[in-house]
């Protein structure tokens, strides 16, 4: 059947980075209201990630109730445990490094950090893809013909990495800057099974990559 899976940054955050602002607030919830009136499930790690998927389902239900979900994205995940969150990591070595968290994450997706210290782009992005991919085509089996949304509120370097990973593309060269507030890159696989990527206004088509790395036994 039919799947959209969302891969969404959070609402802008405090300065604390653990918090979303009021305008944060205000403009997930808002987005949650223009969403399709579709069954959505959401999956989020930290606070504000939670945060916003909450004010988004609030909005998403404030005309017709729908039943969603809320769980921990990449729970239990490789380059996603503990204190080995990538996006910890990144923001603990760019401090070191005294330069910002966007430029070394820029650093990153090209490559330029060696592998002993953070998990390159291509590994982290294809555990992603097969700890989630794999749990969202195994809940759409059971759903009939309904088609389902999967809304994920991470981070831009996720969001970049799986960019990256599916289109074989360097995203610093093809899109500059890194994934803003609130903004996503959607994965929708048709009945037929093929899969486009789409990300400001450029469409992919990345089944043979998300095949290959599904199919992939270590």
């Amino acid at each position: 059947m039919p799947v959209k899976v969302n891969f969404r940054r959070h609402a802008e955050k405090t300065k604390s980075t653990k918090t979303l602002t009021i305008k944060g607030k205000k403009d997930a919830k808002i987005l949650g209201q223009s969403l399709p009136k579709k069954p959505t499930k959401f999956y989020y790690d930290v606070l504000r990630n939670e945060e916003t998927a909450r004010l988004m389902q609030e909005g998403l239900n404030s005309k017709k109730p729908y039943a969603l979900r809320q769980r921990n994205i990449l729970e239990g995940h490789h380059s996603f445990s503990g204190s080995q969150k990538i996006s910890f990591l990144l923001l603990s070595f760019a401090k070191k490094c005294g330069i910002t968290e966007k430029k070394l994450i820029k650093l990153w997706l090209d490559n330029k950090i060696p592998r002993n210290l953070i998990p390159n782009p291509r590994k982290v992005a294809d555990d992603i893809i097969r700890d989630r991919f794999k749990l969202f085509l195994k809940v759409n089996e059971g759903l009939g013909k309904k088609e389902i949304v999967f809304e994920n509120l991470t981070h831009d370097v996720v969001m970049s990495a799986i960019i990256q990973r599916l289109t074989c593309l360097k995203y610093t060269r093809m899109f500059g800057e890194l994934p803003g507030d609130l903004e996503s890159v959607t994965i929708s696989i048709s009945k037929g099974g093929i899969a486009k990527l789409k990300f400001r206004e450029q469409e992919f088509d990345v089944t043979e990559k998300l095949n290959l790395i599904l199919e992939y036994k270590a």
